[in-house]
């Protein structure tokens, strides 16, 4: 189970990433979508969530 502040803690990166994204900020959208995907594989164990959020950070990367 996700604690109350994980969540939070995710959603608050979700919409950091969202306004990164919009300002064409790739650097920092990467860096939050892997820590995004850190979090949903280990803190929340969501192995999917976690390979989403790789594939993301990775599109910008190249």
């Amino acid at each position: 189970m996700v604690a109350r502040t994980d969540r939070q803690a995710l959603a608050a990166r979700e919409r950091a990433y969202q306004i990164w994204r919009r300002l064409d900020d790739d650097v920092a959208a990467i860096h939050a979508a892997v820590w995004l995907a850190r979090e949903y594989a280990g803190a929340v164990g969501n192995d999917a969530a976690s390979a989403g959020w790789l594939a993301r950070a990775e599109t910008f990367a190249r």
